[in-house]
């Protein structure tokens, strides 16, 4: 017991509502592109509901390529995913 709450069951609900949250991060990765090794970026978008994952290759992690990142995530998922403060 702790300040007279039961620890061991109490848990917080990490259930996220569809469509609402998303997930991003920028990755590295080697690939052989016409015989020669070549150093990508990958960004990877994934719905934190379904857990489905958007990942699409750049050459760098420029600002154009975040925003067609982006473009090209959204147009996967079939939209925008809605800010949670706006529900």
């Amino acid at each position: 017991m702790f300040l007279g709450i039961d620890i061991s069951r109490a848990f917080i609900p990490c259930d996220p509502e569809a469509g609402y949250e998303a997930e991003i991060d920028w990755g590295a990765a080697t690939a052989i592109l016409a015989g020669e090794e070549v150093r990508l970026k990958f960004f990877c978008m994934r719905s934190k509901y379904s857990g489905k994952h958007f990942v699409r290759f750049y050459f760098c992690e420029r600002q154009q390529s975040f925003f067609d990142a982006h473009i090209q995530a959204f147009s996967f998922f079939g939209g925008i995913f809605s800010d949670s403060d706006l529900r």
